[in-house]
């Protein structure tokens, strides 16, 4: 089965949100009865929603942030029953940042939670919430100089802990004019194994896979500024 997120639109923003299971073979076949909402208890101005699939566990998790509480929260999900536990709190708005879920990554018996910390508009920093210790803990990153904003492009489990790829970009003529793509390694505990390494100028990571072997292979395109050859 795959499963599919969507939401109800009320007044231009979703309120409601809503997860499906289907069959791969016939999509004719869903896992539920009905759609299951994910905010049944909470119907509320529903920004940016992000899922993974736990493996082994039957589980799903997601997370997304209730607009008008100005907080961001995740659930589980009984992939077979369709079972949605109560929302757990992530995080709340601070003076200086607004909270946006981006990715969750599947770890060794944990997930974590990354959440984009944005700051006139952009994306400045990185959070983190580790479903190991509930705690919300900043990433170790910080923009290379002269870049303006960042994007996570991909992220997955290494060893016991994880690691991410981020997408540094500089647009300080209004467009973008240069892009660096750094890949960092996480420990557990959320705190940063080593430094970040470039391996990417001018170009775009597209998407991440992760092989059966446990090696990882990214899929890389021209991001259409600076110099592609370079990279």
């Amino acid at each position: 089965f795959f499963y599919v997120t969507y939401a109800q639109i009320n007044t231009n923003s979703p309120d409601k949100i809503f997860i499906q299971g289907f069959s791969t073979v016939n999509p004719k076949l869903t896992v539920f009865t009905s759609p299951v909402q994910l905010n049944a208890n909470n119907p509320a101005e529903i920004h940016q929603l992000v899922c993974a699939k736990q493996p082994g566990l039957d589980s799903i998790v997601c997370a997304y942030r209730v607009e008008t509480l100005a907080k961001v929260v995740y659930v589980t999900i009984a992939s077979d029953t369709g079972e949605v536990s109560s929302e757990t709190t992530i995080v709340t708005d601070s003076a200086n940042y607004r909270f946006l879920p981006d990715y969750i990554t599947i770890a060794d018996g944990y997930f974590a939670v990354i959440l984009d910390q944005v700051s006139d508009g952009r994306i400045k920093k990185f959070s983190v919430q580790l479903s190991s210790s509930n705690e919300t803990i900043t990433l170790p990153f910080n923009l290379d100089e002269g870049f303006t904003y960042a994007n996570i492009s991909a992220s997955a489990f290494y060893y016991d802990g994880w690691f991410a790829v981020i997408k540094n970009t500089d647009d300080t003529i209004g467009q973008p004019i240069r892009t660096q793509e750094v890949v960092q390694l996480v420990n557990p505990d959320g705190s940063a194994n080593g430094t970040s390494s470039v391996i990417i100028r001018d170009g775009r990571v597209m998407q991440g896979l992760l092989m059966s072997d446990g090696s990882y292979w990214m899929l890389c395109a021209d991001s259409g500024v600076g110099d592609w050859q370079k990279g």
